[in-house]
């Protein structure tokens, strides 16, 4: 059998011929160091260096995810505004028309009337 050893910790691996049997072996054994007043939020890395380099990129990390959500936030409420203000827009020109084709069927109905505003009795249509 070939055993590889990484970072503290022994790794067993057997090759097995066929024609052999090989004899399995227990991996090595650690005795845990328990601390009585542990946190999950410190870091017991020994190298000081390390560890702060890594708490500033997490916050980095952490800063980078809120502005990226305060970005997407505003282009949310950007395009609900720009939206907004398109629709007011749009109903606005919808008014204008309207006015605007209200006035031309005016004039349409004055030009057949004679004139009269629409109000010949004699070309109203008999129901």
């Amino acid at each position: 059998h070939v055993i590889y050893q990484h970072n503290h910790l022994v790794i067993n691996i057997i090759v097995i011929c066929l024609t052999s049997r090989v004899k399995l072996i227990a991996p090595k054994e650690h005795n845990p160091r328990y601390e009585a007043d542990f946190s999950l939020a410190a870091n017991y890395d020994p190298d000081r260096q390390c560890a702060a380099a890594q708490k500033l990129k997490r916050q980095l990390t952490q800063e980078k995810r809120g502005a990226m959500r305060e970005l997407r936030r505003d282009a949310a409420f950007m395009a609900t505004e720009r939206d907004a203000e398109k629709a007011r827009v749009d109903s606005e020109r919808m008014a204008s028309e309207r006015a605007f084709y209200h006035e031309l069927q005016v004039q349409a109905a004055d030009a057949k009337s004679g004139g009269q505003k629409g109000m010949n009795p004699h070309k109203k249509k008999k129901k």
